[in-house]
């Protein structure tokens, strides 16, 4: 049997304690995630987002594709952060139709549809509409092309998708085929969720079970209950953390502002909020 001299003990025991020190500051023994939905605009800081992932064990984040710009460096140096991480894009934007009194961008695979057209179209395959869809994953697989096998990837097929069954199941088709082998979400609005994908719901009280992802999207985490969103969503692979400032939505303008138009960057106190909760 191994036998440690006095001194070698102490050590040992001091050496187990920086273990522990660590990682009570830096530990993650939560499943939150930045759902930094703008990360893509051309306007996001960059460099202030990514400084909350310092020191954590696993860097969980999500964005957008296409909404917010084609170009998105930050998520290039996302990738290029130590450590393991995991990246959930949405493939498309399902909140943009102006039954919500919204607008697609022309890039956006929904571009002038209203939520029937849209569903009618994607059953039905039209290869313009699945044209842009394929498209714009292709674009999120490029970002992607030097990940390592650390990275775990957990695509999202359609954002809040108000989509029928088979219409999701046409998506997801098609989004297999640019990425397989991967596990999907399936984000949606009051629908069941299509079977062998992580169930995602959003709000502050999701109704989740695993397996799942929560995001709080559509209410601040700032301003909702961390105690109350950690019990309903802690069985999840991840649960994400929206607010206002990362979809660069400026409460007064009053009115619909196309993405790619908004300037209001999050600040400083947006992202001290966020490293609390991720290190909570």
């Amino acid at each position: 049997m191994l036998r440690l001299r006095p001194y070698e003990l102490v050590m040992a025991f001091l050496s187990g304690l920086a273990v522990v020190f660590a990682a009570a500051a830096f530990g993650q023994e939560n499943n939150y995630g930045a759902s930094y939905l703008g990360f893509c605009s051309k306007h996001w800081p960059c460099a202030q987002s990514l400084k909350v992932f310092e020191g954590l064990p696993e860097k969980r984040v999500r964005w957008l594709a296409v909404t917010f710009g084609k170009e998105c460096p930050c998520v290039e140096k996302f990738l290029r952060l130590p450590g393991k991480k995991l990246v959930s894009p949405h493939l498309a934007n399902g909140t943009c139709f102006p039954e919500r009194g919204r607008i697609c961008g022309k890039d956006e695979p929904f571009y002038r549809e209203s939520i029937a057209s849209a569903d009618r179209k994607v059953r039905a395959k039209n290869a313009g509409l699945l044209r842009k869809y394929r498209k714009n994953a292709r674009n999120v697989k490029g970002l992607l092309k030097g990940i390592d096998a650390d990275t775990e990837v957990i695509p999202s097929i359609c954002l809040e998708c108000p989509l029928s069954d088979r219409a999701r199941v046409v998506l997801l088709t098609e989004a297999v085929k640019i990425f397989p082998g991967v596990q999907f979400s399936d984000s949606v609005l009051t629908q069941k969720c299509l079977p062998g994908l992580l169930c995602e719901k959003h709000g502050r009280l999701p109704r989740l079970s695993a397996p799942c992802i929560a995001d709080t999207d559509g209410d601040d985490f700032q301003q909702i209950s961390s105690e109350d969103y950690r019990e309903r969503t802690s069985s999840c692979r991840v649960a994400f953390l929206w607010g206002f400032p990362f979809n660069l939505i400026d409460l007064l303008a009053g009115r619909f502002q196309p993405p790619t138009e908004r300037t209001r960057r999050p600040v400083q106190a947006d992202f001290e909020a966020l490293r609390s909760w991720l290190n909570d």
